[in-house]
């Protein structure tokens, strides 16, 4: 019983002193990427070393809570990490060197994605030109992207096949992919609320098949939203 105790008595003055180390934190800016910063808690020694980053949680008041996203770690791989190792102070740490990352999303997002397609509207069967030319125009009155992107079939095709392997051409004779819009949202509606609202509208503004988000939806958190939300990443140079 006394051994239980001890151990639970350990886990919890790690916990504590893992908490405290990331909220009372000195962070430092990376200066290419606004909306990013960093903590050290622990600097190594020797030689530049490479750089893994774990998903931990999201500050609320000044805490950190605990979260286990799956599509917050998925973002480490797509954004935080190339982000990081394009950047001078980073890529000087010396191996053994630990710490924290924070990411403001909304200063991160807006700073970093704005010239990214936000939605692809796929199309059921054949569109005509002149279809997807119309519904264009209709996206168009809503005053709310910047870069709308019309894709026929022809068009989709040839980008595949500049990406792909062409051996499928010999037993697949039509073509099989869809028509689609690009859509890139003005600056200023890059935020969950308006983000998700947009996506209802065009839902039922056009007959599409399916409404594509991209991976750094998973920046938009669905409880805070992106102006209130930041994450908590752990790294280590090894």
């Amino acid at each position: 019983m006394q051994k239980i105790c001890l151990v639970v008595f350990i886990c919890w003055l790690y916990s504590c002193h893992t908490k405290n180390s990331i909220d009372s934190s000195k962070w430092q800016m990376l200066d290419s990427f606004r909306g990013l910063s960093y903590s050290i808690t622990e600097t190594g020694k020797g030689e530049k070393g490479d750089i893994s980053i774990k998903y931990f949680g999201w500050k609320k008041d000044d805490k950190v809570i605990s979260d286990t996203a799956a599509e917050r770690q998925f973002i480490v791989e797509q954004l935080i990490t190339p982000a990081l190792m394009a950047n001078e102070k980073i890529k000087q740490l010396p191996k053994g060197t630990t710490g924290y990352i924070s990411i403001n999303t909304s200063d991160f997002f807006q700073q970093n994605y704005t010239d990214i397609r936000h939605y692809t509207l796929f199309f059921s069967g054949v569109v005509a030109d002149k279809t997807l030319k119309e519904d264009s125009l209709k996206l168009e009155s809503m005053n709310v992207f910047k870069r709308i992107e019309i894709i026929n079939s022809a068009k989709a095709l040839d980008k595949f096949t500049e990406d792909n392997d062409t051996t499928w051409k010999s037993f697949i004779k039509s073509n099989p992919l869809p028509a689609s819009i690009e859509l890139t949202l003005k600056k200023e509606f890059l935020t969950k609320e308006k983000y998700d609202s947009i996506k209802n509208i065009l839902s039922e503004l056009l007959p599409v098949s399916e409404i594509q988000l991209p991976y750094v939806n998973g920046l938009l958190d669905a409880e805070n939203g992106i102006i209130k939300q930041e994450l908590v990443y752990k790294f280590v140079i090894f």
